[in-house]
């Protein structure tokens, strides 16, 4: 089971990478296109949802491991301490 999760994880992270790209892409290629005198406004809604699908397909695969979202490497650490002090 474990295995098919870190799996799952694993291609997550790969798409959550290949939207970022994408994001890139649409952005260059709007650009590249309003220079050259063609407007197409959809390549921002494309963006976002490319956005909103790399944010979400990212948690997965941040989340999989021990202390490797930034937050449980800083905080955790430090409420820890506080913690024993007060104890």
């Amino acid at each position: 089971m474990r295995g098919a999760l870190d799996l799952l994880y694993k291609g997550s992270g790969f798409l959550a990478g290949f939207f970022l790209v994408a994001v890139a892409v649409l952005s260059a290629a709007q650009i590249a296109a309003r220079e050259l005198g063609f407007a197409a406004y959809s390549y921002d809604d494309f963006a976002g949802f490319c956005l909103a699908a790399s944010s979400f397909l990212g948690l997965a695969y941040t989340f999989r491991g021990k202390r490797t979202h930034p937050h449980d490497a800083v905080a955790l650490p430090r409420a820890r301490r506080n913690a024993t002090r007060r104890g």
